[in-house]
Order: C-alpha cells, then structure tokens, then sequence
C-alpha cells in the first residue's frame, strides 16, 4: 500500500481515506469575484446532511455537516493561486489545502500576504516538509507585498535583498531566522496525492446537485448556511 505524504508531522492530520470511509464529500464551487477566478472548497460529511426522517436539514444546522472551507482566488502571478480564507475542525485543515493544491495542477499555491496567527504554521510547516520532498517550493518573495505575510521579520528586506531565493536567504541569516519561519515566501505543490480526493471533488459534484434538485433552489445557498452555522475554528 502506497503511503501518501502529509501536511502536517506529530499532528492528528485526517487522511482523504480516512474521511472518505466516513462519508465525507468535498464540494469545489468555481465563481469570478471582482475580474478574478475564484474557487471555494467546502468539506462535508453526507450521511449528516438529512434528519432522522430522511429530509434534508434546515439551513441553520451545519453543525456536524461542514467540517471545513477553504477558498483561493487567482494569485500574484500567472500561474499561481492564492489562499484568501480557510476554516476547519481540528485535523481536517490539511485536506483543503491538499485539494486545493490536487484542483489547480500544476498551478502552484500561494498564502495571501495578510495571514491570521493560525496560519503561519501552515505555510512554515509546507516549507519544513519540502526539505523532505513532501512538497516542491518555488520561491516567490520578489512580489513587493510579500514582506506583510511574516510576522517574525524584524525589519522588511529590501528590493535588492528580496531580489532572489538567494539573496533572501542570506538576509534571513543576518536577521538570525530560519527560513522554515517564513514558509509563506514560497509557492508549494504537493508531490503525491490521494486517489480519495479525486473521488470525494466528484462525489461532492454529485452531491450539489442533488440539494439543487430536492429544494428546487441554487445549493450554494444551503451551503453556505450550513458553512455560517458549523462552529468552525480557524486552521
């Protein structure tokens, strides 16, 4: 059995296998948003969406359906796309990100500049593991907005010293911090993926339309109800 790379080491990661034999779905809505192109990823789990009377739950009882949302808009460059918001349950976050990243091959994906104290450990940890070959980097800290993404930066570096990967490394030793502290100056793919998140993107698919055909109205609507009510945390 092929074992597929994770996220995140020591921490309790949900595999796409694992949420899969539990009924999980992932439902990727693509829409334009001020010119750009937008796709937001909603984790949930099927067996949960109806009441004991086999009718689909009202609006305001997402809780225990949606474990996660994550969405991306067109990045810094050509080629790339940008994280712009992502919530979960403790130990479903790494799925998004790995579906957002299997979703837009071979893009690469990129943090926004703005990041919310939980994130930073996502993007320094992607850094780490591309040191292991779980993910490929692809440095990116030339874009002039860059610097606001770390939080660790005594001092912004310059053009000149932002100017390449090695001339960033090198400011980085004279401020006396690792690079795995800054992962967000970098772009990453993933190098493997699991064969589950193909499945769950067309079981989700599947699953969207079939709210559409039972409320006669746009699923997103439900949907999102659902994401406002999950309780989710910020990962």
């Amino acid at each position: 059995m092929k074992l597929y790379n994770i996220l995140f080491l020591n921490e309790s990661q949900i595999f796409a296998s694992q949420a899969y034999k539990k009924g999980f779905v992932i439902i990727a809505i693509d829409a334009t948003d001020d010119g750009l192109n937008k796709t937001g990823f909603i984790l949930l789990n099927k067996n949960r969406i109806k009441d004991e009377n086999g009718k689909l739950k009202a609006e305001d009882k997402g809780e225990g359906i949606v474990y996660g949302s994550l969405d991306i808009v067109e990045g810094s460059d050509s080629g790339f796309m940008q994280t712009t918001s992502a919530d979960a349950i403790h130990g479903y976050g790494p799925l998004l990100y790995q579906t957002a990243m299997y979703y837009i091959e071979p893009n690469w994906l990129e943090s926004h500049e703005s990041l919310t104290d939980s994130s930073y450990d996502v993007w320094n940890k992607m850094y780490e593991l591309s040191e292991k070959g779980v993910y490929i980097r692809k440095y990116i800290g030339n874009n002039e907005y860059r610097h606001e993404c770390a939080n660790v930066l005594h001092s912004s570096p310059s053009e000149e010293e932002a100017a390449t990967e090695e001339s960033f490394l090198a400011f980085l030793t004279s401020e006396k911090i690792k690079p795995e502290k800054v992962g967000c100056y970098w772009a990453y793919k993933k190098t493997s993926h699991e064969p589950e998140i193909a499945v769950m993107l067309k079981e989700g698919k599947e699953l969207a339309e079939s709210i559409g055909e039972i409320t006669k109205q746009d699923p997103k609507v439900i949907l999102f109800n659902w994401m406002r009510t999950a309780n989710l945390g910020n990962k």
